[in-house]
């Protein structure tokens, strides 16, 4: 883009206010304006005070995405974000790959671009559209899309829901059972739930015939109302939208570029079937231009309908010119390959503005370019803004070592601005932060003052000299200090370095056990408490007594089949335990189950003993109690350089609590690779620190130790704490120095794999151990380990738990946190199980280098790892190479891992040792050779070295081409697709009990008790033991039978999805009390709509159930004219009580010799409503009978508990 030799009229730009300079330039109609000076959160702030001064809206451009995603935060600081229905600040996104790439483009950046371009198709009054250059490059579908498909639905409006439905499929809306992600949409009976891409939420359409009654918006995760709406905006949900039009004109794009790539017609009929069809496949998106008839558009299109005078404002003329140059180079580039693999695709002029046509369109708009480096003669002097700078602020503050703390320069310039009559602001992320820094201020006796929204319009007139400084929530890319204007900004990074900001999600629900419910299928294996294991075969309706009703059918050995209401879903779990496939079922009435739960229960009341040993033990010898939080502790949790995850914060927390009490810890944190584990180890560590005790660090690897070591010591390295490493990597000589200052007390934290529990390691004051990765030792290092359980603190960190310790946690005997939410920005990582194909490896290798990144290659084989080296070398010779494996010489391997983390080297050949907790941000694409024979928490945790920054990530499983798998290896990568969601750790664990089957909780055998009898029944019986073991009173689980003719059922047109249904009458037999059951009628009422009668006669049931199990009771049936209640030996009732309430009813109660009250009811009334009532009334009248309990109360003595 040619700015420099451009004429533009002379503008006086010496001496004096260069804002006013710019501002009048712009109202005189100058055609190009260039400035200087202004960076960072200075241009959000000099286009927001033009905008209040009546100039734009401005069109702002950016070199790459990165830089437009921070213009666009800059932005909403200083104008706000606006409405869902008229955002102020509209973003245009551009995709990551060109449409010739393998891989498909992201959806979600799709879905943001038809949502930006509908509102400036329609003329959102927004007063700045941000993009990249790329996206300006970008040709867009027409505006006369959006014309033809935008809906507007509002409350009272007539309109048929089938007809709203087809309206959303010719939209590009996906129709699913349950809405969860943009551009799906479900409909159930009166209900139709949809996500418009123009809204953060989905929404609730709720129908009373033809007429919308309510129209409310949902949250995604829990499917619970977040808010109401009047009318709902919908636009197209799809870039490639299926009408007649559109078929044929992609038909023949399809067939035109097979014939380029001589490409017979026999091997696209898929793809011109799919498109006859109206089925989005992959790889259309190569094809998109030919659907419209080659007819997309350049943005200019867009910015004639959305304003009259948009003003154009390019960020760094120089690096625009340079992204289109090379977006130029690469399209030809990319073209000719995609013709080499005899890809179907279009030529880049059909999809892409050249950088020719984009300057042509840019002349006839005014523009400002905003040089970081201005290149031009005298004649043309850019208007200079010379705001101060805040960067060198935060290198005062790091390098500050006086009395009154590291906030000492911060302070003194807050103070002086103050003087100058300048409004201070400190932007912080999020109001966790905000609290933070106010709290460390005020330690200083500064006075601060919080504001939950953005900055004031005028800062010069909101000037108060009693506060020093005002905290602001929300985000800006730099600092800058305005004097002239009165404003000093300052960001966080500008206080505390470096921050990386939370793109706030909700933490994954942590039921994955109830959540298996959901998941359950046909020919699933269950195991019944009573009966054992069976196999389920489905949900059927059937009449009782005359009565609809569903049950579960579960079938058992010889074909013999039980039929178990829903209501006693409480006696059921899903099979959780090695392979399905080679479980024998049990037989009804035979021994066999009742011997396999005996034998669980001897070897579990073993086990169960060893536990309390282990737990006598620890609180035989009560630990070190650490004392509370200080200002040092502060200190060092506000220089994390990241926003703390909501489940981040719970678990430092839940750390913090038991470190400060008396008993020693045993904390398991299972959180997701990368997910901030170890800014939990590193709070512990500091804390104990603190109290003057010594902390071990034990990995399973040796390159992990070197790469804790430098977490540790960056994370340290403002504070007086020594921090050393023991490791094969060290001379003998080193090891032994390091030892020896460690048992005098000398070093503060020690570093080290195993080498730290051998015999020499002593240590002068250890209060805390922290355990990265647990399952990777052996056997007898865990023994070790025990011993320390009872004495220290231990802090254990995992990403995948093992079955055995996800047992231990589940049973309640070890302390567990789960860190589900996932940092800033992260994104799932795409996982591709693929044949062995040396073309695919290195057009993985090439795209990753071509974006700047980094590859690990894992092949598995120590003994043809360098083979394997020479072929890639063959494959992409342009890449350097570098090998690494658990078998090199001492020093070897620290010295590759240094050098490829310092970027030295491009692919990474190597073994599984990258399998533990490395951590490289630029290495964003992982091969695995032979992936069938990793396991699944291996596979789990190798595919998680990449992913850990921004990019996303790509992870292709390789597997031979010739040879067949085993089942198991199957199922394994089965799981490893399916859970590309971040945060899925949790869930690989529970599946991964289901393929290899738990191991037992202490003892050295992996293949698990489990398999016997199931993990959910395990878990109980366990849970039994340990109470039995205990002497606490073992009182069995009752699950009484309510047998009333009355429909208790979820109709198949209400909820029409069965597993679904599955997942709520598991959720109905869980439910303890009536408000657990209102939550439930609550929800369902808000996601499906008013409750028809057979689910609140299912409700009703379920509450009666959970009163006869409050008071011990077997079983409520009804008979002619009269209620039967099963009392039973174990009864929660007080006989004395009992007997009056029969005396005193007269001839209304009996009680017989078999211990059942009969209770006589009106014979007229034989409506189900009347059965309810009258039940309700007999156990209000039992409540009147129960047994009153003493509770012991510290300090007072027994006291009556109801």
């Amino acid at each position: 883009m040619d700015l420099q030799s451009e004429t533009h009229e002379p503008v006086e730009r010496l001496a004096g206010n260069p804002f006013r300079h710019l501002r009048d330039s712009l109202r005189q109609g100058t055609r190009l304006v260039p400035v200087t000076g202004l960076k960072g959160g200075a241009r959000g702030y000099a286009l927001a005070r033009l905008v209040r001064e009546g100039l734009g809206p401005f069109v702002c451009v950016t070199a790459d995405e990165e830089a437009a995603d921070q213009l666009a935060t800059d932005l909403e600081l200083f104008l706000g974000a606006g409405s869902r229905e008229a955002p102020t600040v509209l973003r245009l996104p551009a995709d990551a790959q060109l449409p010739y790439e393998v891989l498909s483009p992201d959806r979600q950046t799709m879905l943001g671009r038809l949502s930006t371009l509908f509102h400036l198709s329609q003329g959102t009054p927004a007063r700045a559209l941000v993009l990249s250059a790329r996206a300006l490059a970008r040709r867009q579908i027409p505006p006369s899309v959006f014309d033809a498909h935008v809906e507007i639905v509002g409350v009272d409006q007539e309109i048929d829901r089938d007809v709203l439905a087809r309206k959303l499929v010719a939209m590009g809306y996906l129709s699913v059972p349950l809405v969860e992600d943009p551009g799906t949409f479900a409909v159930r009976g009166g209900i139709l739930d949809l996500f418009s891409p123009l809204y953060d939420k989905p929404a609730r359409i709720e129908f009373f015939g033809d007429t919308v009654e309510s129209l409310r918006l949902f949250d995604a995760e829990t499917q619970r109302t977040a808010g109401k709406l009047e009318s709902l905006m919908l636009g197209p949900a799809n870039e490639i939208l299926f009408d007649a039009a559109t078929r044929a004109a992609g038909i023949e794009a399809a067939r035109e570029a097979a014939d380029a790539v001589n490409r017979p017609s026999s091997k696209v009929r898929e793809l011109l079937d799919s498109i006859q069809e109206g089925r989005l496949v992959y790889g259309l998106e190569a094809l998109l231009p030919g659907f419209y008839g080659r007819k997309l558009v350049g943005l200019f299109d867009y910015l004639e309908r959305w304003a009259k005078r948009p003003v154009l404002f390019l960020d760094d003329p120089l690096g625009i010119e340079s992204a289109l140059t090379e977006l130029d180079e690469s399209l030809d580039a990319e073209l000719a390959a995609a013709r080499h693999r005899a890809e179907l695709a279009m030529e880049p002029e059909a999809h892409f503005l050249r950088a020719s046509e984009i300057e042509a369109a840019r002349a006839r708009l005014q523009t400002v370019a905003s040089h970081a480096v201005f290149v031009g003669g005298p004649e043309q002097q850019p208007i200079a803004f010379a705001y101060g700078q805040t960067a060198p602020i935060r290198q005062q503050i790091a390098s500050h070592h006086g009395e009154q703390g590291a906030l000492a320069p911060l302070v003194h310039r807050l103070g002086s601005w103050r003087d100058l009559g300048v409004y201070s602001a400190i932007v912080c992320g999020t109001s966790g932060q905000v609290d933070r820094l106010k709290r460390l201020l005020l330690d200083r006796e500064v006075m601060v003052k919080a504001h939950p929204e953005g900055l004031p319009a005028d800062p010069r007139a909101s000037f108060d000299p009693s506060v020093w400084v005002h905290l602001h929530q929300g985000e800006v890319s730099a600092g800058f200090v305005d004097t002239p204007g009165g404003l000093a900004l300052l960001s966080e990074e500008d206080i505390f370095g470096q921050r990386t900001r939370k793109v706030s999600r909700r933490a994954r629900a942590e039921q994955p056990f109830i959540d298996a419910f959901k998941e359950l299928k046909e020919g699933d294996l269950v195991v019944h408490v009573d009966y054992g294991i069976g196999r389920y075969q489905g949900l059927q309706r059937m009449a009782i007594r005359g009565i609809g009703t569903d049950v579960l059918a579960i079938e058992y050995a010889g074909k013999d089949k039980v039929y178990l209401p829903v209501a006693r879903l409480r006696l059921v779990q899903k099979f959780t335990g090695s392979d399905a496939e080679n479980v024998a079922l049990d037989r009804l009435g035979g021994a066999s189950w009742e011997r396999r739960k005996k034998a669980v229960k001897e070897h579990l009341l073993k086990m169960a003993a060893e536990l309390l040993r282990i737990y006598a033990a620890r609180k035989a010898h009560p630990g070190h109690a650490f004392s509370a939080p200080d200002t040092y502790y502060r200190q060092f949790e506000a220089d994390f350089p990241f926003e703390e995850t909501p489940d981040q914060e719970k678990a430092i927390g839940d750390v913090l609590g038991d470190m400060v009490s008396a008993r020693p810890m045993d904390r398991l944190v299972c959180g997701d690779v990368g997910y901030g584990k170890t800014e939990v180890a590193l709070r512990a560590a500091f804390k104990a620190v603190l109290d003057k005790k010594q902390v071990a660090v034990l990995v399973p690897t040796t390159v992990l130790a070197a790469q804790h070591l430098r977490t540790f010591r960056e994370r340290f390295h403002d504070y007086p704490v020594t921090v050393e490493m023991v490791s094969r990597m060290r001379s003998t000589k080193e090891n032994r120095e390091t030892l020896k200052k460690t048992a005098e007390g000398k070093v503060d934290v020690l570093v080290g794999t195993h080498r730290l529990l051998a015999a020499d390691v002593s240590f002068k004051d250890l209060g805390l151990l922290v355990i990265d990765e647990e399952q990777r030792f052996g056997v007898a290092h865990k023994e070790k380990l025990k011993k320390y359980r009872s004495q220290v603190d231990v802090l254990t960190m995992t990403a995948t738990p093992i079955p055995r310790t996800l047992h231990m946690s589940m049973s309640g005997v070890r302390d567990m946190s789960i860190i589900a939410s996932p940092p800033a920005d992260r994104k799932a990582i795409r996982t591709f199980v693929l044949k062995f194909d040396p073309a695919q490896i290195a057009e993985a290798i090439r795209r990753e280098l071509a974006r700047g990144g980094q590859v690990y290659f894992v092949h598995n084989r120590v003994q043809s790892i360098y083979a394997m080296e020479r072929t890639l070398k063959e494959l992409v010779p342009e890449a350097r190479y570098a090998v690494a494996h658990g078998q090199m010489a001492e020093g070897q391997l620290e010295k590759v891992m240094t050098e490829f983390t310092e970027r030295k080297h491009d692919v990474l050949v190597c073994s599984s040792i990258i399998e533990s907790g490395l951590d490289i941000p630029t290495a964003n694409t992982i091969i695995v050779n032979r992936a069938d024979t990793f396991g699944l928490a291996q596979l789990y945790q190798t595919r998680g070295r990449v992913g850990r920054s921004r990019e996303r990530a790509y992870a292709y499983l390789m597997v031979p081409a010739k040879q067949p798998m085993t089942k198991d290896a199957a199922r394994r990568l089965e799981v490893l697709q399916s859970f590309t969601e971040l945060g899925a750790g949790f869930s690989i664990a529970s599946h991964d009990l289901e393929i290899r089957g738990a191991g037992n909780l202490l003892g050295p055998d992996q293949s698990g008790q489990i398999a016997a009898v199931g993990f959910d029944l395990y878990a109980q019986m366990l849970e039994e033991a340990v109470h039995e073991l205990r002497g606490e009173p073992l009182s069995s689980v009752i699950d009484p039978d309510v047998t009333l003719p009355v429909p208790a059922y979820i109709p198949d047109d209400y909820v029409p999805d069965i597993h679904l249904r599955l997942h709520f009458y598991k959720r109905f037999s869980q439910a303890q009390n009536d408000e657990e059951l209102s939550d439930l009628r609550g929800e369902m009422q808000d996601r499906f709509g008013e409750l028809p009668v057979e689910v609140d006669n299912l409700s009703e049931v379920m509450a009666l159930k959970a009163d006869l199990r409050r008071l011990r009771l077997r079983a409520l049936e009804s008979g002619p004219g009269r209620l039967v209640v099963t009392l039973g030996n174990e009864a929660d009732l007080e006989p004395n009580k009992l007997t009056g309430l029969v005396q005193r009813s007269k001839g209304g109660y009996r009680l017989t010799p078999e211990l059942k009250l009969i209770a006589a009811i009106d014979p007229r009334k034989k409506e189900p409503q009347d059965l309810l009532v009258a039940s309700k009334k007999v156990m209000r009248d039992l409540f009147g009978c129960e047994k009153e309990q003493l509770l012991e109360v510290e300090g007072i003595g027994p006291k009556l508990r109801r």
